[in-house]
């Protein structure tokens, strides 16, 4: 039996007088007509049989102590009328109902009073220590409160709402421990607009069944929403929360919100979603905000071990996801979605988002897919699902089967809109898998061209990851293609550092392919002012991997232009930068290198800084690839390179020749402090001025950020450097 400390009982006596005063002010013309006060078993029930008979406004008052029995109200009237039961403690002890048989301890089944409110009592065994029905064509009853009790070791759930009226529903500041099945229960369906579910300050622990279980379901109309504030819901044996909210009609569904909740050491075996399961797999659903929740320590076996999510919006449903200022750690799943797992279907006109900001999701752990974050998105028909990932940090976590994203985000369209998915701001560190790994490819193999999906990569720091299963990447992972996909990819301003992996790309692998894409099409790849250093790969291309095969007489405009690529080691080919472009059944991508600085990588294999295997033109301008560790600094396989255009380079040794070329040098660049990651240039170097400004696609900003194109010898003459950095003349 829990004891309230002074501050707790005086909250709990306040809400109890502000619903009490609120339930007679919304009666109507009526005033209570029944005030019991009981001290026995006897007179609690006789006060129940006697509320249920009248139909007038009734007040039951418990006295401090221990009532045993199985009490029932049975109430018949359909009239506006309010029904409250309050215990009154003695020295903070709440009075206590307990049950002397399996049937429920507080069994209450109405038809229409205006309100129900439980406040203040201590309910043990019985089937379920309350149970609350209210089925019938009446439509006035307002809401069901359920306040200050302690419900604790019943034979099935602990509070059991079942609800076919208009209600809002309100749990406030109870503690449900123990119980056999779920703590809490709460079911309503309307035929009609569903009314708002409150369930908040409440402490749920250790109960065997999933610890609360909320379903709120519209037939012909909007569902109702739910909040879930400031609660503990721990140590549960079936998960934590169950959560849905749909409309079976063309209507949307209620939103569903998570805010400042603790849902920690929740176990859920053989089901999905240890901590929270939330959404629905048909109907209309709203949308879903978690914020400011600390979820930790859950488990769910099916997927999805703190946070699992199926989201269906048919017709014109939203279901836009929202996750902001939560921390996500040390949950775990034998499948995908070791901290989140999201399944994603917006269908008809919907618009289902995916955003999240300011996260910190760290220490969870999947067998499969997704340590950190597993996202699938399915938009099919008008619908559009944009996905928005910024200011998190995501650290620690851990893949143990398959060597996919720790971040690892699917997307599979069938729609004719367009969507985008963002990567900013993101710290992704020290994860064992790929750090971010991003997949698009359609849900089906269809030849019809579909509408565009940009993706950006955009100021990350994705650094110390370790892939070293069958991967691709240790950092950064995109795969585009197969068929159907297009859209521009621009990966810009990312640190992308001492990450590793078994398979191609250290840094960062890119697959892209457009198989039945647009004959017309010519999707744009930039990679600018990236800083990639130290990265490992036990196949080909140390710092950045590209592989390409267009199709269908399209192909892509790949542009690397003021990044640094440094230190990088590739077991077999490439230690820095590999682009490999085959024709397929059209023409192989255009390449283009601009003011690059790509220095100190190594490879077992050909070329231990640049390694171009095949393209439609290559153009070389403006850039440093020199001091790359024995032999070549560039490798041209010129059998598939249609055209290779090289100028004012600084580079010592090629393997392959240029189409075209002049100016290029070859000298030490005098970078300031290379072994640190310090590439500026120094005042006496060959690099200043010395590149040309005719070349393509220059950037109007270095590496730093400075204006380009800049005076750097001060003879007045503004001549682009060589390099990722413009030296800044003083």
């Amino acid at each position: 039996m829990r004891i309230y400390n002074k501050s707790e009982w005086l909250s709990i006596c306040i809400a109890t007088v502000i619903l009490t005063l609120i339930s007679v002010f919304f009666s109507n013309k009526h005033c209570f007509g029944g005030n019991y006060i009981v001290a026995t078993s006897n007179e609690l029930q006789d006060a129940l049989t006697e509320c249920a008979r009248t139909n007038a406004n009734s007040v039951i008052r418990i006295k401090s102590g221990t009532y045993y029995g199985n009490f029932v109200y049975q109430g018949e009237f359909t009239e506006h009328k309010n029904l409250v039961i309050i215990g009154e403690s003695a020295r903070g002890e709440l009075p206590q109902l307990v049950a002397s048989t399996e049937a429920e301890t507080l069994k209450i089944s109405i038809k229409g009073p205006r309100s129900i409110i439980i406040a203040g009592l201590s309910i043990s065994g019985g089937a379920n220590g309350v149970k609350i029905t209210s089925i019938g064509d009446s439509d006035i009853i307002q809401r069901i409160a359920f306040i200050g009790n302690t419900v604790t070791e019943s034979i099935e759930t602990g509070v059991k709402i079942v609800c076919e009226q208009p209600a809002a529903i309100l749990c406030i500041q109870n503690d449900f421990t123990k119980n056999k099945s779920s703590g809490v229960s709460i079911y309503t369906k309307i035929d009609g607009n569903a009314p708002n579910i409150r369930f908040a300050k409440n402490t749920v622990l250790d109960n065997s069944g999933r610890g609360v279980v909320i379903e709120s379901r519209s037939v012909t109309g909007i569902s109702g929403g739910i909040l879930f504030k400031n609660n503990i819901i721990s140590g549960n044996g079936n998960g934590g929360i169950s959560a849905t909210s749909l409309s079976e009609s063309g209507l949307r569904g209620g939103n569903i919100v998570f805010a400042n909740n603790q849902i920690t050491r929740n176990v859920a075996n053989a089901s999905y979603g240890g901590g929270i399961i939330a959404g629905a797999s048909w109907g209309n659903i709203g949308d879903i905000h978690f914020t400011g929740n600390t979820i930790s320590e859950n488990f769910g076996g099916a997927g999805g071990g703190g946070v699992y999510i199926v989201s269906a919006t048919a017709s014109d449903g939203v279901g836009q996801l929202y996750f902001e200022n939560n921390v996500i750690s040390g949950n775990e799943t034998y499948m995908k979605g070791g901290g989140v797992l999201i399944s994603s279907y917006p269908a008809g006109n919907s618009n289902a988002d995916i955003t999240f900001l300011n996260n910190v999701i760290s220490s969870n752990a999947a067998e499969d897919r997704g340590a950190a974050v597993r996202i699938d998105s399915f938009p099919c028909g008008n619908a559009s699902s944009n996905i928005l990932f910024r200011h998190n940090t995501i650290n620690e976590n851990f893949i143990e089967r398959q060597a996919l994203g720790v971040v690892d985000v699917n997307m599979h369209p069938s729609t004719s809109i367009s969507n985008r998915m963002s990567f900013a701001e993101n710290i992704i560190t020290s994860n064992i898998g790929e750090g971010l790994s991003i997949i698009l490819t359609p849900y089906s193999d269809q030849a019809m061209p579909l509408a565009e999906t940009e993706i950006e990569v955009y100021a990350n720091q994705i650094n110390n990851n370790l892939c070293m299963g069958a991967g691709a990447a240790g950092g950064l992972y995109i795969v585009r293609g197969f068929a159907n996909a297009t859209g521009d990819i621009k990966i810009i301003g990312n640190e992308i550092n001492d990450n590793r992996s078994a398979g191609d790309g250290g840094g960062m692998s890119l697959h892209l392919s457009d198989y039945y894409a647009p004959p017309t099409e010519k999707n744009y790849i930039e990679l600018s002012d990236n800083l990639i250093c130290d990265n490992t790969s036990n196949s080909t291309g140390g710092g950045v991997c590209i592989r390409s095969s267009p199709k269908n007489n399209v192909k892509d405009n790949i542009v690397i232009r003021n990044n640094i690529i440094s230190g990088n080691h590739a077991e077999k080919l490439a230690g820095g930068l590999y682009v490999y472009s085959s024709a397929g059944q059209g023409e192989p991508d255009d390449v283009l290198l601009i003011n690059n600085s790509i220095a100190m990588n190594s490879a077992n294999g050909l070329g231990k800084g640049v390694f171009i295997n095949g393209c439609s033109r290559l153009d070389v301008y403006n850039n440093v690839i020199w001091g790359n560790i024995d032999s070549e600094d560039i490798v041209l396989y010129n059998e598939l390179i249609l055209n290779a255009n090289g100028y004012n380079n600084n580079y010592s040794i090629i393997n392959g020749f240029w189409s075209n070329s002049g100016d290029n040098f070859n000298f030490d660049p005098l970078f300031s402090d290379p072994l640190n990651r310090d590439f500026h240039l120094d005042q006496k170097s060959d690099c200043i001025d010395t590149g040309t400004n005719d070349a393509p696609a220059i950037s109007d900003h270095d590496f730093d950020g400075n204006e380009r194109i800049f005076d750097g010898d001060g003879d007045s003459m503004a001549i682009i450097d060589i390099g990722a950095l413009e030296f800044i003349y003083k």
